[in-house]
């Protein structure tokens, strides 16, 4: 299981892990580390985004409590890892504020939240 550094820390940025396991699917590779700072998105809240060893994370998941990173090209070894802190940060804010929000239209309305979306260029409140 990969160890979740990203609820020790939200803030943390940059950190090391030892690499676990790569597997090549359809010309990607699937790479399992020990630790992450990268969260696999969930709870209304999106996928980080940032780089292993200087290369882009295409993509983030949790398959069976393992997270998973995907990347253009093999890496071994250690992984130097950074978050897009600003991407993160943008989202924390969101969900925060969502919070806000739904708690004033339940006591102000009795209004209840049926669902949310987090977006790069809106947000919305179902209610």
């Amino acid at each position: 299981m990969t160890k979740r550094l990203f609820w020790e820390d939200m803030y943390m940025v940059k950190a090391e892990a030892q690499i676990v396991d790569v597997r090549e699917i359809d010309g990607r590779y699937h790479v399992l580390t020990d630790a992450t700072i990268f969260y696999p998105g969930g709870g209304g809240f999106p996928k980080d985004r940032g780089k292993i060893n200087g290369k882009e994370v295409l993509d983030v998941y949790d398959e069976g409590g393992n997270i998973w990173h995907v990347l253009p090209e093999p890496v071994e070894g250690k992984a130097f890892m950074e978050v897009d802190f600003m991407h993160r940060y943008d989202f924390m804010q969101q969900h925060t504020a969502q919070h806000l929000l739904s708690a004033l239209v339940h006591d102000m309305a009795g209004g209840t939240t049926l669902s949310m979306h987090l977006g790069d260029e809106y947000s919305s409140i179902d209610v």
